[in-house]
């Protein structure tokens, strides 16, 4: 395994965190 640099690991969380939000945003019947 390679290692994840803490950069990369910190852009992939936060790319996944807008499309979260775009989706909770899209979807407002789906609550957590």
């Amino acid at each position: 395994m390679r290692m994840i640099q803490t950069s990369d690991y910190q852009e992939l969380s936060h790319t996944a965190a807008v499309l979260i939000l775009n989706e909770l945003i899209e979807k407002p019947d789906f609550v957590l």
